[in-house]
């Protein structure tokens, strides 16, 4: 009686699980196509997602990084900065976040939402910064 052999992965089905929002199954295949010595440059753009939707912003800003540098005509490069701009939000980078934002073209989707966003963001600390000076000064000029 003949074993069946594991179908051989390949980049078509880490394509599927990302699409299907199978992230750790992705993540595996990812582990699996490396050791099969497997170098395509989408790799470590895969990657960066699997860490984003696991919540690794940082991890997932060394994988963009790096995708970009080694592939920078590639065709997901405009989808690596937006994932990075979202990521830089997460951890409060909020200005690094809006100047990656401007670098894409202005028909990217979503990109315009992101930086109106951040725009009312940076007005709305503006304020809050002014009412924060304001009450300061009231209480250096009232303390006992």
């Amino acid at each position: 009686m003949a074993t069946k052999s594991k179908p051989q992965l390949t980049l078509e089905h880490l394509t599927t699980f990302i699409v299907e929002e199978k992230y750790v199954e992705a993540a595996n295949a990812i582990q699996e196509l490396k050791a099969a010595g497997n170098r395509a440059p989408e790799l470590p753009f895969y990657e960066a997602i699997c860490q984003y939707e696991d919540g690794e912003d940082l991890k997932c800003l060394h994988l963009l990084a790096r995708f970009v540098k080694r592939s920078p005509k590639h065709p997901k490069r405009n989808y690596a900065v937006f994932t990075a701009a979202i990521c830089l939000m997460n951890l409060g980078l909020d200005e690094e976040a809006f100047s990656l934002l401007k670098t894409l073209p202005k028909s990217y989707p979503d990109r315009d939402k992101e930086i109106r966003r951040l725009e009312k963001l940076f007005k709305n600390r503006a304020k809050a910064l002014v009412q924060v000076n304001a009450l300061q000064e009231v209480i250096k000029s009232t303390s006992l």
